[in-house]
């Protein structure tokens, strides 16, 4: 865990969190504000009901919302290209 450099962020804002909201409703909101808030590529979740749905998909964010499991498929995918 170390080796990926793991940092902290601030807490998002009021605006982010209801900017997100629209896209996940307000339980989880903070989740995906705070991957877009931290620049991360990937945010890794199994909840499908409010995370893995086609409106964050279609809302053409700056990270990849995922399942741990398609996420270690891209990563061998990507390393045996």
């Amino acid at each position: 865990m170390a080796a990926l450099d793991p940092r902290m962020v601030g807490h998002p804002s009021r605006e982010q969190l209801d900017q997100c909201a629209s896209l996940t409703g307000e339980k989880d909101a903070h989740v995906l504000a705070a991957a877009l808030n931290s620049g991360a590529a990937f945010l890794l979740t199994l909840d499908q009901r409010h995370l893995l749905t086609p409106t964050v998909e279609a809302a053409g964010l700056p990270v990849r919302v995922m399942t741990p499991g398609d996420f270690l498929r891209h990563v061998i995918s990507s390393d045996s290209s």
